[in-house]
This record gives C-alpha cells, sequence and structure tokens, in this order.
C-alpha cells in the first residue's frame, strides 16, 4: 500500500487486529532491518555490490528496472523482483517503508532489545528500504532516512507484523 502517512499505517494496523483478532502492528526499527538483511552482514540482501541490484529491485539509478530509470520512477508490484533469504519481497526499493520507531540522529540510542525507540514528543518517524526513486546505494539494509508522521507518498508505504 502507498500513499499512506504513519498514523494511516497504525490505523490498519489496528483494524486488521480488531478484524482478525490476531495482533498486528508495524515492525520496529531493528524487525524490520533484520528481515531486510535475511541473515547476512553484507550491504545489501544480495551482497555488497550496489551493481548487484540489476534484476533484484526497483530503483531509478542502478537497478535496470522497467519500472523506474532516469526519467522517472514508479512501483512495482509486489513480488516483480526475487524475494531475499527470508523469503521477504521489496525490502530494498520499490517503497520506503515506515516504522515504529521515532527518529534519532544516533541510532545507538535505540534500545538493545529491537523495541521500538518511543518519545513523547516524536517529531519524525523513521522509514527503512529506500524507494524506487533512489539510486541503487540507498538501498542498502542498514539504510535509514525520516519523514513527519502526516506525509504520505507515492514512494512511502508499509508491511505490518503479526504477533504471535
Amino acid at each position: 500500500m502507498i500513499n499512506i502517512s504513519f498514523e494511516d499505517a497504525r490505523a490498519y494496523a489496528r483494524w486488521l487486529s480488531e478484524t482478525t483478532g490476531k495482533k498486528y502492528r508495524l515492525p520496529t526499527e531493528a524487525e524490520w532491518e533484520y528481515v531486510a538483511r535475511a541473515d547476512t552482514n553484507t550491504l545489501f540482501w544480495w551482497g555488497d555490490d550496489a551493481k548487484d541490484a540489476a534484476g533484484r529491485a526497483n530503483c531509478r539509478r542502478g537497478c535496470n528496472s522497467k519500472f523506474s530509470g532516469l526519467f522517472g520512477a514508479k512501483t512495482a508490484p509486489v513480488g516483480s523482483y526475487p524475494a531475499n533469504g527470508f523469503g521477504i519481497y521489496d525490502t530494498a526499493g520499490n517503497v520506503a517503508e515506515w516504522v515504529e520507531d521515532c527518529f534519532a540522529d544516533n541510532y545507538n540510542l535505540h534500545p538493545k532489545n529491537g523495541q521500538a525507540l518511543l518519545v513523547k514528543s516524536c517529531d519524525a518517524r523513521v522509514v527503512r528500504g529506500g524507494s524506487a526513486k533512489d539510486n541503487a546505494e540507498r538501498l542498502t539494509s542498514h539504510h535509514r532516512d525520516y519523514h513527519h508522521s502526516e506525509i504520505f507518498d507515492a514512494h512511502l508505504g508499509f508491511r505490518v507484523v503479526m504477533d504471535l
């Protein structure tokens, strides 16, 4: 889903929880990165070279995508590119994704137990994954950005986690 604000993404997770009787939520930043890395220690789930993004992700430059290029960027249908080692699609490119955490410049301030960084006056929320309008170099598993929670954009979306 794209063109959705942080608050709308959270509202969807609440609605899905109420509708199904299961607990859904946005992932924490730590959870998102763990899944995006797919048990690797490399810059990207496919390795360390941005040049290898071709055929693996949807991005403006370096992915050779049929959906995005030098003069435009649009999202690709989910599953248009291979899944990572955990079988998860689109963790690099296509759309950047909201996560639960408040943004802090220093990632070392985040809880060490994988929980979300939450503060009372959260001016900005973290987004992860890069998007179709980014170059391949910005699709690294550790790349982080932020937006104000009311922002929505065609290159910004979310995924949910189901708690067991």
